[in-house]
């Protein structure tokens, strides 16, 4: 093995070889300069042996100052050029070579101001916003005329302004030659090589290369049927070297500029037919319309949907054509062929073939429109309505007269003394454009996918997250939810004028397609009898009718659907004759086949036939039972939603929630429908402004919505529907029940309440997610006392004991092998944790001498009267996997940088780097991967697959849920900085039942073991506690973990002292409490500091209810403090603000401002209890009044109001690494193959059957996915989405639950079908089945059919 060389002899070596090419590339003279330096300053490293040598060489050497036949030749090429009209750039190989030449040529080519751009690494780099910035900016104005660079120029660096590069060294591949090359970006610019005659072959192989390559990428866009590269050069040479004539007039359009041939590219439908008829066709019908000469056409079938480079517009199976034009005149400019095509054309294929299509045409030339100048506003005439078909538009309702304007994030129409404001993402950048014959109009068209806003503010000044809306009632509001195409009449003027306004769409991003609609006026009767058709209020329906309606609502909402009104007429007619042969049979699958259809919108583009669709989904389907597997599992149910909007109200599929007391409740199931409404501005995104809140929402939450007949009335929200902005509304089916009588079931004592606020949170606690448990009656629990601390505070708040007997009971109920340590529950009006204890050994048990005693309760625990004798589970201890976020981050940084000499951050980059590191090994080695899928899957599952043989590297399966985990991990990494810690976990705490832990002492036993094998064990030492939110330093708890034998029997959860001590550990813990909050333990020695816990916040200071003056239970005094929620949720800003302004100050959480900070995010958590607004400093708005870090990404119509600066914090670092991953990219594999050992050769016997249990099985998941409101089947599979909606994000542990328990309710399903067949007599007629369930899964399918695979037992 050779040995590596020492520091010094390396550094010498270098400059050595350094030395060799500037004698090569410069002169001997400048070498033996640089050899004299080096002499020098001698280093202990220099054997005498290389000072020998050095000083022979420099006897030896002809002191001449003759240039270097390599210099000579630069020379010659500047001497050819005038240096005030050239931007030179000449590359060498190392930083020597560039300033010793740069130095040369400042001698001998003053004229040139020649200097040098490095790289930024090493002792001797440059800095960007100094150095190379400067240099940059000087060789674009002009004031350098010739730059020497290393490689640090061939890319990432714009030198737009080059016209000659020159390579002082050969090119070493392909790559640097294409990079280097591509720096002379002048039109004419040249790339000249000083080579040797020895060096001369190495490069022709380097140009042979690139020519091979550019010919492997031109035959692969030929078969993709995409232009080459050297087309697309060619084109832009055409458009680069036309100019236009700025003093053409506006009606007859002279030039004396001339084009050989336009480019026009044409799409339609797919035809019946020949390709040469339609070419004759379309040659005849443009030519004799347009005074133009087809020269050359090309028919390219099924392309339209790629070659138009803007999604979801056109069909797979359309038709494009590519046309070259020539004008028939030979003065006859591109304008004036534009213009005729435009005004006289008509926009169809022609008669040839079957009929005669309607054609949308787009002109590749139109980037020349950008040399016009660009419109500020343009009077148009604004109408909504719909398209019947592709060229045929109805229009329903004239809105007004306004005036158009454009900016990088709005369309706004102003009306005078309102506007409507339309966000650039709710269009696209699509357009169609028709000129109307008659009226002389240039009509515009486009379909907004979500609802406008609309406005009374100044269009400059407007913001898209504030506007005041006109609201439900508003006639323009309403037409515009049932009729998304909007049209603008733009009067023709001049078509200079015109020219102008096509500019203005090109520079902002839009596809304009041009075409001839046709526009057909409807009349205000036929709108109103569609309306009522699909109207939500009309009069009450049945179970089965309602819900097929329901459906309907969807598709009517989806305003980025094409669904013509005669398809939803003909549904709503099927349901009618459905409902009155009471055939509920029919209507249960109608509402499955809309469920099937409206997921597979997802995948349509605008123009698919969803009646064609949905008639084969009805054929597909016509046997299938409808029993949803859904409704199966006894923790969930299928619930309704609905997002009000201040226009309009969006109806969405059911989704699965988990159960909750308040629809397990008998009484309850029988007489109410429940509904989970939304509160969103148009976008879907939180409301912002109060106004609105005020104006529209609160009327929602006192009148309620009408739906089909049904009153749906607000009645409640838990904790975390009110972090969503959602609540429960129901409707009473039956009884003489009223709002108000259905909160007193659920809260017996409600004149005990002061505060509007504690009064809707203690509701909220009927509507939290739970397990049925085990019924106790009222007589088998007993309240015992709470245990305070020497200062006041409670050590026991929330937490009771359970004899370990009906513990295990729970334990079977809730299918679990080991009988947890701690339960969180919810009793009648009783919340918080049960402590598994030996009655007999206990002592609170022993002294009341019951043994009929099933649990015992503190006070603290019981927050209202209630009769609910069920004993309901919401989470019972476990050892959670522990992650940093960057609010945990921040602060252990803080508290490190009171150490001396700390390496934190160092620990906390290469704990980052080592996560990558071990993701990206996933798909190299079994062991990393083996480590990801036990995160999600049961560990016995995931060994017995491995035990089985399975390679899960190469098994489609398995490898695409590795590849969905690796994109989940790295987006955390990126978006979140979720670092997962290994020596760490997260537990819920409880209090020491025994009083033997003193002052800052905790206790955890958790399990320890590898691969499988349980190995509990206690923790002991300095640990790190904290409890999320967390933004204050004293949050982050530094104290000592203990072994305490006697507490061994309590497991994977969180001990903290129970009596005789000073203060409450849980109350410091930002303000926590033991009534089933988790807490953060870090025992790893290299994260916990040295120092002292920080002085702790006094929260209990902060949380102060807020006493209203009138009945806090009445209905309006609920509505009133929900909308206070709704326009005061500051929650999410603070924490931003938190993160920026740490960013920003140098002393970061530590800072008194930081501090400060921390009280509002403090008092905001718990605003949804206690009433009591938030403020923030005013300060602190000034230092993060329109900034933000670089890891806070911004969307991008946020961004031009905001500045975004570098962090340079460990957040920044970090975030940084991990935006050179691409999270979002497919991870395939080139081949999969088949395990060749399901190759059965009696497995074709099950084959038929098997594709239909395949068909059934993908109908199934896109329920489930509809359901859970997933993306892709891979988040199913995972439990876990990668893109978190607003209703999960409220209780993400939940959220979890409910798409693992709907995966194995799937799971069960198709077991249960497979193993119940009466024709497996034997083991091998089993595997025989299986081999066949496995097969079908790789036959061909339709391209936009997700991959779904079937989970073996």
């Amino acid at each position: 093995m050779a040995h590596r060389p020492k520091a010094n002899n390396r550094h010498l070596l270098k400059s050595l070889l350094a030395i060799i090419e500037i004698s090569d590339r410069i002169s001997i003279e400048e070498a033996v300069k640089c050899l004299n330096l080096h002499l020098e300053t001698p280093s202990k490293g220099y054997s005498d042996f290389i000072l020998e040598c050095i000083s022979h060489v420099i006897l030896q050497f002809n002191r001449s100052s003759k240039p270097s036949p390599r210099l000579n030749a630069l020379y010659n090429v500047l001497d050819t050029k005038e240096p005030t009209k050239s931007r030179v750039v000449v590359f060498v190989d190392t930083r020597t070579t560039a300033r010793v030449l740069c130095e040369k040529l400042k001698v001998t080519k003053p004229e040139w101001n020649p200097e040098i751009v490095v790289g930024r690494s090493g002792y001797d780099g440059m800095i960007w916003s100094n150095e190379q910035e400067l240099r940059m900016e000087e060789f674009r104005n002009g004031k350098i005329h010739l730059l020497v660079a290393t490689s640090v120029l061939e890319e990432g660096i714009d030198v737009a302004a080059c016209n000659l590069v020159v390579r002082f060294s050969p090119v070493k591949s392909v790559i640097s030659y294409v990079q280097s090359r591509g720096r002379a970006r002048v039109q004419d610019s040249e790339m000249i090589m000083i080579v040797t005659h020895e060096q001369q072959e190495h490069v022709e192989k380097v140009v042979k290369a690139e020519e091979l390559l550019n010919d492997v990428l031109s035959n692969h866009a030929d078969e993709a049927q995409l232009p080459s590269a050297t087309t697309r050069k060619l084109l832009q040479s055409l458009i680069s070297d036309t100019k236009l004539d700025e003093d053409w007039k506006s009606d007859s359009i002279e030039s004396t500029i001339c084009l050989d041939e336009i480019a026009m590219e044409i799409y339609f439908v797919a035809f019946e037919g020949c390709d040469i008829d339609m070419k004759l066709s379309l040659i005849d019908s443009i030519e004799q319309s347009c005074g133009v000469k087809v020269m050359r056409i090309d028919i390219k079938r099924n392309t339209a949907a790629f070659r138009c480079g803007v999604p979801n517009v056109f069909l797979s199976s359309d038709t494009t054509a590519l046309l070259s034009i020539m004008p028939q005149e030979s003065a006859c400019s591109f304008e004036s062929v534009w213009r005729n095509l435009l005004l006289f054309w008509n926009f169809k294929t022609g008669e040839g073939c079957e009929g005669d299509f309607p054609v949308f045409a787009r002109f590749p030339l139109m980037p020349k429109l950008l040399k016009m100048k660009s419109l500020a506003s343009l009077q148009v005439e604004v109408s909504c309505g719909k398209f019947i078909d592709r060229n045929h538009y109805k229009s329903v309702h004239h809105i007004n007269n306004g005036i158009l304007k454009f900016n990088e994030q709005i369309i706004s129409i102003d009306f005078g003394i309102f506007a409507m404001d339309i966000l650039r993402e709710s269009i696209g950048s699509l357009l169609y454009v028709s000129f109307h014959l008659i009226s002389k109009q240039l009509q515009i068209f486009f379909n907004v996918s979500s609802f406008p806003n609309w406005g009374l503010c100044n269009f400059e000044d407007r913001d898209p997250r504030y506007f005041r809306s006109f609201g439900f009632n508003d006639p323009a509001v309403g037409l515009i939810q049932d009729y998304p195409v909007i049209k603008l009449d733009v009067p023709y003027t001049s078509f200079e004028s015109i020219m102008d306004f096509f500019s203005t769409l090109e520079r902002s991003g839009f596809s304009v397609f041009f075409c001839r609609m046709t526009v057909v006026d409807e009349a205000p009767l036929s709108h109103d009898v569609i309306s009522h058709s699909f109207n939500p209020h009309h009069a009450e329906v049945d179970e089965e009718q309602f819900n097929c309606r329901w459906h309907l609502f969807v598709f009517k909402s989806a305003m980025n659907l094409f669904v013509p009104d005669a398809l939803l007429l003909s549904l709503s007619d099927t349901i009618h004759d459905s409902v009155q042969e009471d055939n509920a049979d029919d209507l249960c699958q109608i509402s499955f086949i809309m469920q099937q259809l409206f997921y597979e919108s997802k995948f349509f583009p605008y123009w698919s036939s969803i009646e064609t669709r949905l008639m084969k989904l009805k054929d597909q389907f016509d046997s299938i039972t409808c029993n949803s597997y859904l409704e199966c599992s006894s923790s969930q149910h299928l619930i309704k939603r609905l997002v009000v909007t201040p226009g309009r109200m969006i109806f969405l599929p059911p989704t699965l929630q988990p159960h909750s007391r308040i629809t397990r409740f008998e009484e309850f199931r029988r007489t109410l429908d429940f509904l989970i409404v939304s509160f969103k501005d148009e976008q879907g995104q939180r409301i912002a402004n109060a106004d609105i809140v005020r104006r529209h929402f609160r009327v929602v939450l006192l009148d309620g919505l009408r739906i089909c007949g049904r009153e749906y009335m607000f009645l409640c929200a838990s904790a975390s529907q009110m972090r969503a902005h959602n609540a429960y509304f129901v409707y009473i089916k039956s009884g003489n029940l009223s709002i108000d009588d259905i909160r007193k079931k659920i809260i017996n004592n409600p004149g005990d309440f002061t505060s509007a606020a504690k009064y809707l949170s203690r509701l909220g606690l009927f509507c939290t997610g739970d397990h049925e448990g085990i019924v106790i009656q009222p007589y088998e629990i007993h309240q015992i006392d709470d245990v305070r601390a020497y200062n006041g505070d409670l050590l026991t708040d929330g937490v009771g004991k359970i004899s370990d007997v009906c513990a295990q009971k729970i334990a079977k109920r809730l299918n679990l092998e080991d009988v947890p340590s701690a339960f969180q529950i919810r009793y009648a009006g009783i919340k918080g944790v049960l402590l598994k204890v030996n009655p007999r050994k206990d002592e609170d048990f022993q002294m009341l001498q019951n043994q009929n005693l099933k649990f015992l309760y503190r006070p603290s625990m019981k927050k209202f009267s209630n009769h609910d004798t069920s004993l309901n589970i919401v989470n019972y201890s476990r050892k959670l996997d522990l992650h940093l976020n960057r609010e945990v981050i921040l602060l252990l940084v803080a508290l490190h940088s009171l150490e001396k000499d700390s390496d934190f951050e160092n620990v906390l980059l290469d704990m980052h780097t080592n996560c990558i590191k071990k993701l990206g090994r996933c798909f190299s080695k079994k062991r990393d991967a083996l480590t990801l899928l036990i995160q999600y899957f049961p560990k016995q599952l995931i060994y017995s697959v491995i035990g089985s043989g399975i390679d899960i590297l190469m098994e489609p399966f398995w490898f695409s849920v590795i590849s969905g985990i690796y994109n989940q991990c790295l987006k955390d990494l990126t978006e979140k900085t979720r670092i997962p810690v290994e020596k760490g976990c997260l537990l819920i705490g409880v209090a020491d039942p025994l009083g033997i832990l003193k002052d800052n002492e905790v206790f955890l036993c958790i399990n320890r073991g590898e691969n499988n094998q349980q190995a509990y064990s206690a923790i002991t030492g300095r640990v790190i506690v904290y409890r999320n939110p967390c933004l204050h330093p004293g949050d982050v708890r530094i104290i000592t973990a203990v072994d305490v034998p006697d507490l061994h029997y309590f497991r994977d959860c969180l001990i903290f002292p129970g009596k005789n001590v000073s203060v409450s550990l849980t109350c410091e813990c930002s303000g926590g409490d033991l009534d089933g909050d988790l807490y953060g333990c870090i025992y790893d020695e290299k994260i916990v500091p040295n120092c002292n816990s920080y002085p702790p916040l006094d929260y209990s200071a902060l949380a102060k209810d807020v006493a209203t003056d009138v009945d806090p239970t009445s209905n309006a005094a609920m509505v009133v403090f929900y909308s206070k929620v709704l326009s005061n949720d500051a929650l999410g800003r603070i924490a931003t603000m938190h993160l920026t302004l740490c960013s920003i100050l140098k002393e970061g959480a530590l800072h008194p401002l930081s501090l400060k900070l921390s009280e509002s995010q403090a008092v905001a958590v718990d605003f949804p209890k206690t009433g009591n607004v938030p403020q923030v400093p005013d300060d602190a708005l000034q230092w993060t009044k329109n900034t933000y870090p670089d890891f806070l990404e911004k969307p991008k119509q946020f961004r031009k109001s905001s500045v975004q600066f570098v962090a340079e914090n460990p957040l920044g670092v970090m975030f940084r690494e991990c935006r050179s991953f691409n999270f979002e990219q497919k991870v395939r594999r080139s081949e999969f193959k088949m395990d060749c050992r399901m190759r059965l050769w009696d497995s074709n016997h099950f084959m038929s059957e098997a594709r239909i249990v395949y068909k059934l099985y993908v109908a199934d998941v896109k329920v489930a996915l509809l359901s859970c409101d997933l993306e892709t089947d891979t988040d199913l599979m995972i439990g876990r989405p990668i893109n978190w909606n607003e209703a999960q994000l409220g209780n993400k542990m939940k959220a979890m639950e409910t798409i693992n328990a709907c995966r194995e309710s799937l799971r069960d399903r198709y077991w249960s079908i497979f193993i119940n067949d009466p024709k497996l007599t034997n083991p091998k007629r089993r595997r025989a089945k299986a081999s066949a369930w496995y097969r079908v899964v790789f036959e061909k399918k339709p391209k936009k059919q997700p991959l779904t695979s079937l989970i073996a037992r």
